[in-house]
């Protein structure tokens, strides 16, 4: 197992190495890292340093990376190598629930190689947000389910789904996943009270964490839930007919599995698994709820949002690599041998072409923040005086570099525009805020915030533009609020 997360360290080591600068790949990584910054000098989970919010989508990611920067360690080198080493761990999570799947070092050592070379976790591992930590956590969660059945692995396994909980909100759906799982694999004449106190040591902890969650976003916010309500109540994908809710979610599924076409043929090959029950179970419910209320996030973030499903993939298309070299190594035909080399070779070839392209990807990203956002968020200190205020939707480098306040207009630390999103009026609420720069995307004011600032001269000042790059490719247009 230490030679496959090693393994994982290198294949997310060629990645981050690969931009001109340490640099996560998104906006939102800055808003975590600004998160754990603040936690680290203030004690507050705040975005601001001053005051409590609930806008950190990864409690867990953010303090254990305050946890790090307090022991002195360099923000951006902490992100980056944080997720390499959660890469790692992926890697070895993986080869544990190979194992635990199909009893075959073959098929756990391939399994692990897999989930290391597929491009999505290797770039995951550098985007400086909790994906990585997600999908290793996931693993070990559902490796330990079938490893260890006695109460003090069923302890194990419910403690690593609270940390799965307090990593994601997705993790959630792990807790009635195992309790039904259970039932369903109850033995003839088994004590209902073993399975009682099964679900209990399963399910008890990640329940409790939902609860901390929920009472921590209550006396926060005054209302239950976090960045994802935050993001479904600003985008509103919720009232769009459910007919261009699953056409949205099957093109951007098809869109994230074009990359992985040979992963799953492989893993198609052990679906018959009968632990497969528990994987949908999970992942089933996760597509119906985003289907329902934030289709649209399936193409958020390269896919990030469908990744949870790689570990699993990765697992069973070990198992079924292995099996195709069980039926080559057995059978005596050698055109049939050389038929499942060729399979093989077919498979593997553009899993490593992907894991190539997507490395090029990332260093446009990871460039794209640093001499873009990061120039930007620099440049405006030059404008925006301190103590003045700057009005962004994307609030991650501004936040973290700018020594000027910032007003979140989608929601995300500032529930009180929130319910202006409610039949867009944003104009409203806007009447209502002192604010002195207006950072902002022509298309996201057109159909989010309705300022149309350009045809507003007496209301604002166009100052300057920063133009888009390959991947971010809306400029930010920066205006003056003039006084009212």
């Amino acid at each position: 197992m230490a030679f496959t997360a090693a393994v994982g360290l290198i294949a997310a080591l060629y990645y981050v190495r690969a931009p001109d600068h340490l640099r996560p790949i998104f906006d939102d990584s800055y808003i975590t890292l600004t998160f754990a910054r603040n936690l680290a000098d203030t004690g507050k989970l705040s975005f601001d340093s001053v005051n409590w919010t609930t806008g950190a989508t990864s409690p867990l990611h953010v303090f254990l990376l305050a946890g790090l920067l307090k022991l002195g360690a360099a923000p951006f080198f902490t992100t980056i190598a944080f997720g390499v080493a959660c890469n790692a761990a992926l890697a070895a999570g993986v080869y544990l629930l190979a194992w635990a799947l199909f009893r075959s070092r073959l098929a756990s050592l391939l399994a692990a190689l897999a989930i290391s070379f597929t491009s999505y976790t290797a770039l995951d591992a550098g985007n400086g947000l909790e994906t990585s930590l997600f999908m290793a956590l996931l693993a070990f969660a559902l490796a330990s389910y079938f490893l260890d059945r006695t109460p003090r692995g069923r302890a194990v396994t419910g403690f690593l789904i609270a940390l799965l909980v307090l990593t994601r909100p997705e993790g959630a759906f792990m807790l009635p996943a195992v309790v039904i799982y259970r039932w369903i694999e109850r033995a003839p004449g088994e004590p209902l009270r073993d399975y009682v106190r099964d679900c209990v040591l399963l399910a008890g902890p990640g329940t409790l964490a939902v609860a901390a969650l929920a009472l921590y976003s209550l006396v926060v916010s005054g209302s239950i839930g976090g960045t994802a309500t935050a993001k479904m109540r600003f985008f509103r994908e919720d009232e769009q007919p459910l007919g261009d809710k699953i056409g949205a979610v099957l093109y951007n599924m098809g869109l994230f599995l074009a990359s992985i076409v040979p992963l799953a043929a492989l893993a198609a090959i052990k679906l018959q698994a009968r632990q497969c029950v528990l994987f949908g179970l999970v992942l089933l419910p996760m597509v119906v709820a985003y289907t329902v209320l934030f289709p649209g996030g399936f193409g958020h973030y390269f896919y990030r949002y469908q990744h949870p499903v790689l570990p699993i993939l990765a697992a069973l298309a070990g198992g079924g690599a292995a099996h195709l070299i069980s039926v080559a190594v057995s059978h005596r035909d050698y055109v049939v041998k050389a038929l499942v080399v060729a399979v093989l070779a077919i498979a593997a070839y553009p899993t490593w072409t992907q894991y190539e392209a997507w490395r090029d990807t990332y260093r446009q990203a990871s460039n794209e923040t640093y001499y873009d956002l990061e120039a930007m968020a620099k440049d405006l200190n030059t404008i925006v005086r301190p103590g003045e205020v700057l009005a962004a939707h994307d609030i991650g480098a501004v936040g973290y570099f700018g020594r000027f306040q910032v007003l979140d207009t989608v929601g995300l630390v500032n529930p009180d525009v929130t319910p202006y999103h409610e039949g867009r009026r944003f104009p409203a609420y806007f009447e209502t805020v002192h604010v002195d720069y207006l950072l902002t995307f022509p298309d996201w004011d057109f159909f989010f915030f309705g300022l149309d600032p350009d045809n507003h001269p007496e209301r604002f000042q166009f100052v300057k533009e920063y133009p888009g790059g390959p991947i971010r490719q809306s400029p930010y247009r920066l205006y003056r609020v003039l006084d009212r």
